[in-house]
């Protein structure tokens, strides 16, 4: 009988090891998904709005509320910046919420139904311009996160984005 009774303690000893380290491979699993699908936005995002900028006919300005005045002044955070391109569309890239925009659609898998959204306040543009005659060096920042809302560390990802590109012409 303690024989078995030993036998038995060993084994359940040897099930919880083998448990633990299963659910250890599916958490990790899980949060290497969610980091690629936060990734994977962000990227986008970002690379779409530097092809667009980078290869503009126009870069005609930033502005703090998405309308008039579209400038450009190195210690100005922007919510919003404008280009043209060379079929005479203009596009207004804007930081809205927890999302960033591209002529009002998202960049992103956003919005109340989407898996990422932007963190409050980490979203914006800058502009600078050495001289009238220079191209301006636009900067893009914004923190992506997962929508998420476990209290799970292995279900949340923040990852910051952050690029500079020099405007063409």
């Amino acid at each position: 009988l303690i024989e078995l009774l030993v036998v038995l303690v060993v084994i359940a000893s040897f099930g919880t090891v083998v448990v633990n380290i299963i659910a250890s491979a599916f958490r990790g699993t899980s949060k290497t998904d969610i980091i690629n699908t936060v990734r994977e936005n962000g990227n986008n995002a970002i690379s779409e709005m530097s092809r667009r900028i980078k290869y503009a006919k126009t870069f005609d300005g930033a502005s703090t509320s998405g309308s008039d005045p579209w400038e450009c002044v190195a210690t100005t955070q922007y919510k919003s910046v404008k280009i043209t391109s060379f079929d005479a569309v203009t596009t207004i890239f804007s930081c809205e919420g927890d999302t960033i925009n591209s002529n009002g659609a998202s960049l992103m898998d956003a919005g109340p139904a989407g898996t990422v959204s932007i963190s409050p306040g980490t979203c914006f543009f800058t502009c600078q311009k050495a001289s009238i005659a220079d191209s301006p060096l636009v900067g893009i920042n914004f923190t992506l996160t997962s929508k998420i809302t476990s209290g799970i560390a292995e279900k949340q990802a923040t990852i910051l984005f952050n690029t500079s590109i020099k405007v063409r012409n």
